[in-house]
């Protein structure tokens, strides 16, 4: 009996096999019986054979990222303290209008006594200045417009409700120096300066009633951005934002009350 090996790599059809082993028979039938081996690709039709392509997909990789190189960081000029002082005073000279927002608060103590918010506009050729405070809710409370020799004072709905001299006025008020714009080189010159820290002014009186005023600056332009006063136990902090210089103001800002 002759010896036939088979490897088929794919299942064949039924009929194909009956073949296969039929012919397998008649050729052992016809052999001088030796033993013969067939084959595997002689009992495999190729139209039989199906190519299976496997397709591999490699695992992504995110590209390394760019290495750019450390920029320097800018050189920041350290100012003397007459430096600081006369670009503070510059500042000042330079100003012709102004509108800034506050948050003013109280300190007696350690101990919160007030805190109101509202905002400013100053006209320093005319020596015009508005200032509005806020009730919590964010609506006008009250509003004050002066030419710095007389001061009027007004309801939510622009109504004058009094008016008194401004230098009474401004007595009364914790930190005097927050509304005295245009009026800095002067504010020195009344005052011992100190630069405590890069732009850090401490001013003290030369005369008069003990306090001490602390004034922070703008990095940028040394324009005031925290106004604090202590004195005994009292302490008023005024802070300033959005900010805008030299605007010119509307002729309905300050009521034309002073024409």
């Amino acid at each position: 009996m002759k010896k036939i090996i088979r490897k088929t790599p794919m299942k064949l059809s039924i009929n194909k096999m009956l073949f296969g082993a039929g012919l397998a028979f008649a050729l052992a039938a016809c052999s001088n019986g030796a033993d013969e081996v067939i084959q595997p690709s002689e009992l495999i039709d190729d139209n039989d054979v199906e190519l299976v392509t496997e397709t591999v997909v490699e695992p992504f990789q995110a590209p390394a990222p760019e290495t750019l190189p450390e920029r320097p960081k800018p050189q920041v000029k350290q100012l003397s303290p007459d430096e600081e002082v006369d670009l503070f005073v510059k500042w000042d000279q330079n100003l012709r209008f102004l509108t800034a927002s506050f948050v003013q608060t109280t300190w007696y103590d350690g101990v919160q006594v007030s805190r109101s918010r509202g905002s400013l506009a100053y006209d320093k050729a005319n020596q015009l200045l508005r200032v509005d405070t806020l009730k919590p809710n964010g609506t006008l409370d009250q509003s004050a417009v002066t030419n710095k020799q007389e001061i009027y004072i007004l309801d939510e709905t622009g109504q004058k409700v009094t008016s008194l001299a401004w230098k009474d006025w401004q007595e009364g008020q914790p930190n005097k120096a927050l509304f005295d714009f245009g009026n800095y080189g002067d504010l020195l010159a009344k005052h011992h300066v100190i630069v405590r820290a890069p732009h850090q002014l401490t001013l003290m009186p030369k005369g008069g009633e003990k306090y001490t005023l602390y004034i922070t600056l703008s990095p940028e332009d040394h324009f005031p951005t925290s106004i604090k006063i202590v004195s005994d136990l009292m302490v008023t902090q005024a802070d300033l934002t959005s900010v805008q210089k030299n605007n010119p103001l509307g002729s309905s800002t300050f009521g034309g009350y002073f024409q």
